[in-house]
């Protein structure tokens, strides 16, 4: 009887949210800020039951498994999706175990220049700073309408660029709740095409830290 009335409070609350509209679950998510996954639930079947519109069933899964904040529980989990009503926005998710089965959900919109719709490039890691903790970068491609005079005449067209968007934690005791910070544009990170180039500009500025530091 009482592994019955167990079992009864394990599946409630799966039986209550998936009888409500995928959108309704997915803003609850947000809304609490934690997402609790079921014993022997696989990553897909987590962040597809949480964030039904952001992650889709019938979608390919682009679910990044990284470890990127320390952690005794497990890896980071990263997606993006488009807004389904304005497809010029992109968001970027982040689902951080910090307890038990129980993960901190964070989402971030990608902010760029007025322009199209966005197309992500790349999701990656690096220690932009230099102080010992990889940061979140997300390269994004868009193009942007703007203006161009040929044979003296002036009109608009569209142009592609690429901007590469930082994200950053902050350090907590294990066990509590992850905090994270969203950096301001780094316009030397701005027209490069490849998480590789990226990587590239950003060693190339690692001995000015440096200096500037040491002074």
């Amino acid at each position: 009887m009482k592994k019955f009335i167990w079992l009864l409070l394990l599946l409630l609350p799966l039986s209550t949210m998936a009888s409500l509209p995928p959108d309704s679950i997915e803003a609850r998510t947000l809304r609490q800020g934690v997402a609790c996954r079921q014993p022997a639930e696989t990553v897909e079947a987590f962040v597809r039951r949480v964030l039904p519109v952001s992650c889709p069933a019938d979608d390919p899964s682009g679910i990044v498994q990284y470890a990127w904040r320390p952690s005794t529980f497990g890896k980071q989990l990263f997606l993006s999706a488009y807004d389904p009503q304005e497809a010029y926005r992109l968001y970027v998710y982040i689902l951080d175990p910090y307890q038990p089965n129980t993960y901190a959900v964070k989402r971030w919109e990608v902010q760029l220049p007025i322009s199209d719709q966005p197309s992500l490039q790349a999701i990656f890691f690096a220690d932009a700073d230099q102080d010992g903790r990889k940061e979140l970068l997300v390269l994004v491609n868009s193009s942007s309408r703007e203006p161009v005079t040929e044979d003296d005449i002036s009109r608009y067209g569209h142009f592609s660029h690429y901007h590469t968007r930082l994200y950053g934690y902050l350090p907590v005791v294990d066990g509590q709740r992850p905090r994270y910070r969203e950096f301001p544009n780094r316009p030397y990170l701005d027209d490069l095409e490849t998480a590789a180039e990226v990587r590239e500009v950003l060693d190339k500025r690692r001995p000015s830290v440096r200096r500037r530091r040491a002074r």
